[in-house]
């Protein structure tokens, strides 16, 4: 009687096949993991590039408003301090009012810090004194008479009134103050004094030095691709523009390590490789092992020839 040979039953492979899933699982869980980090790292210092290129930004917006209130308090504090003066009051109120307001004031235009021309008005808005640079002028030609008209409105009686101006000479801040006694209830008689301080590249160049704004310029228009504050008159018109680039420390101090960023980024990359490979040599490794854990379990080790079952 012939028996029937059975094949023999091979070993199942689940273990071994978890433990392939595991080690391609775990390396594609690393490579994944390690490149979202890289990317977290790299999208964060742009983002505190760009915090920091605006921080700078307003800190300099802050700058250069500070500097246009120092240029109009200095010139508001001059005029109040020449406005409010007995002296002054009696002498524009006499026969001797010309010759004192160029004494004082005129003549001290001709070289002067806080000043370049000085103008006396009447209560009508009549010339009694103009003085730019210690010679006579017209101011109303200067100026342009709807400007100088308006400004002269637009000063009250107990207060000095202060904005930006264009004149022939180019932009300038004009401060105006009633001349009247040091006396809290006189308002005087409608005489103004008013004083004028060119924008000039000197004043711009200097004020840049003091407040930090490197590249500050006077235009007539706001810089689209630039910071700029404007420049008012009394009345809020906008007659021009400080405009200067911004410096942008955020992008500049990230240019300067992005050199070491790639070589980081590129040693994460031959990081990433290698535990790549070594996950895929473990991976033949176990399948090799499988294969021949199976072959040597159905054939037997001396003859190499199939195992019969029982």
């Amino acid at each position: 009687m012939i028996r029937k040979c059975a094949m023999p039953e091979f070993p199942r492979r689940s273990h071994t096949g978890r433990d392939r899933a595991a080690v391609v699982g775990a390396t594609a869980y690393f490579i994944v993991v390690t490149a979202a980090v890289v990317g977290v790292i790299g999208h964060a210092l742009q983002e505190m590039a760009v915090s920091g290129n605006e921080l700078d930004d307003h800190r300099a917006i802050r700058a250069a408003n500070a500097a246009v209130a120092s240029i109009r308090g200095k010139l508001s504090g001059t005029a109040v301090d020449n406005a409010v003066w007995d002296d002054a009051f009696k002498a524009v109120t006499s026969d001797n009012a010309r010759d004192w307001t160029y004494e004082n004031w005129g003549k001290v235009s001709e070289d002067y810090e806080f000043y370049d021309a000085a103008i006396v008005t009447g209560p009508d808005g009549s010339v009694l004194s103009a003085h730019l640079k210690g010679r006579p002028f017209d101011p109303y030609s200067f100026i342009g008479r709807s400007a100088l008209e308006r400004h002269l409105s637009d000063t009250p009686a107990t207060e000095p009134a202060v904005g930006f101006t264009m004149s022939a000479n180019g932009p300038a801040v004009i401060a105006s103050a009633a001349i009247r006694p040091y006396d809290d209830g006189h308002r005087g008689n409608g005489t103004k004094v008013s004083f004028l301080l060119f924008l000039d590249d000197q004043l711009v160049s200097d004020t840049a030095a003091t407040f930090g704004l490197e590249g500050l310029s006077f235009a007539k228009t706001r810089a689209d691709d630039e910071l700029s504050v404007p420049l008012t008159d009394t009345s809020g018109n906008e007659i021009g523009a400080l405009n200067w680039p911004g410096r942008h420390p955020g992008t500049t101090t990230l240019a300067g390590v992005r050199h070491h960023l790639s070589q980081a980024a590129a040693l994460t990359g031959l990081l990433l490789l290698s535990l790549a490979y070594a996950g895929h040599r473990v991976y033949r490794r176990l399948r090799l092992a499988a294969d021949r854990a199976i072959r040597d379990a159905a054939h037997d080790p001396l003859t190499g020839l199939l195992n019969r079952k029982g």
